[in-house]
């Protein structure tokens, strides 16, 4: 490289061809690397169900694909990252309105969360913790009912997930289940086919 190329401010950086060590390395080549530097954002997750959640903050490449990110997440969170759901935030209020789920697919990129040419003073995401599998999620409907006792003095708003192909027979059966982990009915009761009400 000639002396007059050379000019103040440049950062000129090389690399020892070591090919054969190349397989070792996420990034093998000196461009890959800068490449990746130049994805990082700082993204924050807040949990979709806590009103006002802080969050945390990680910064992390926005190439990263869905499992990827998912399992940053539920490292930090200490929960299984399947069994988590992510949520855009509403592109016009970014005061803690959530828009629509982000749908899981192994392919989706974190980039593609969010809106391409808004400035953000903060890119976020919300989680929502799920009991079932995120793959699960896809096959299954949100159902809402409200229980109430045979005695009428007891009423419970519940939110079911039976699957899409799922009968009224599924249904009460996932029912008392659910009854039976509130502590709203006896395992007894549970097991009793014909006094359950």
């Amino acid at each position: 490289m000639a002396h007059e190329q050379l000019l103040d401010g440049d950062i000129y950086v090389f690399q020892v061809n070591e090919k054969e060590k190349f397989d070792e390395y996420k990034l093998p080549l000196v461009i890959d690397y800068f490449k990746d530097l130049s994805y990082l954002t700082e993204i924050l997750f807040c949990d979709k169900s806590v009103q006002n959640d802080e969050g945390f903050s990680l910064t992390i490449s926005s190439k990263l694909k869905y499992d990827e990110f998912a399992k940053l997440v539920g490292e930090r969170l200490d929960h299984d990252p399947l069994k988590l759901q992510f949520f855009r935030p509403a592109t016009y209020d970014l005061k803690g309105i959530v828009s629509q789920p982000i749908k899981y697919n192994p392919e989706f990129q974190l980039k593609d969360a969010f809106a391409q040419g808004l400035k953000q003073p903060v890119k976020k995401l919300y989680y929502q913790k799920l009991t079932i599998k995120i793959t699960e999620l896809e096959e299954r409907r949100q159902f809402k009912l409200l229980w109430i006792s045979s005695n009428l003095k007891q009423e419970k708003e519940l939110t079911l997930m039976p699957l899409k192909k799922a009968n009224v027979k599924d249904l009460l059966v996932n029912c008392r289940e659910e009854l039976v982990k509130q502590e709203l009915i006896s395992a007894a009761q549970h097991d009793d086919e014909a006094g359950f009400k």
